[in-house]
């Protein structure tokens, strides 16, 4: 078999190329649509493009871990928009349209714009302090802040109930009583 260059040999182009030790590229490595970089001894992480999408498969045991030294960023390929960021010792960022909507931050999180949840919600302090503040910032006449309880029925009937705010305190054993509410029918 004739040689390339150390440890290096030529086989024909439907063979494979074997290379015993580190290999050095000077230019690009071309791989056609469908065709993979594959990495591991069981070919366990696949890179490759399907003529469609650009993939990254982690196809083995473990995980894929995405590692940086300072920050970890996605976004387009212009690097013109950032859909998220992921700062060393700091905070995370995620975006729509390239601006902030969620953010950690070193007391928890801040969301710019409104938010919509399809599931119940809870909000849990250990102390005694405000749990829940609604705030207004405008300046004008009109009343704020509002607070809305809305049933929002397809098929009301008769007897539907609109709205309730229960007073409970647990016990000790953790059972939970009702002192109070305030009903509207």
């Amino acid at each position: 078999m004739p040689y390339i260059g150390a440890g290096v040999q030529r086989f024909n182009t439907a063979d494979e190329l074997t290379v015993t030790g580190n290999a050095e590229f000077n230019g690009n490595v071309d791989l056609q649509d469908n065709d993979k970089l594959l990495i591991g001894t069981s070919d366990d992480l696949e890179i490759f493009h399907d003529g469609s999408n650009s993939v990254i498969s982690d196809q083995g045991t473990g995980n894929l871990n995405i590692l940086a030294s300072d920050k970890i960023k996605l976004g387009n390929a212009a690097e013109s928009e950032i859909y998220a960021r992921f700062n060393k010792d700091g905070n995370v960022e995620l975006r729509h349209d390239n601006s902030i909507k969620l953010e950690t931050t070193a007391t928890g999180i801040d969301i710019t714009g409104g938010f919509a949840a399809t599931d119940g919600c809870t909000i849990t302090t250990a102390d005694n302090t405000t749990q829940l503040t609604l705030k207004s910032t405008d300046a004008d006449g009109s009343l704020g802040p509002k607070f809305d309880l809305t049933r929002d029925s397809s098929s009301p009937a008769n007897g539907d109930n609109c709205g309730q705010i229960n007073f409970n305190i647990d016990n000790n054993a953790g059972e939970s009583t009702q002192y109070g509410d305030i009903f509207v029918g």
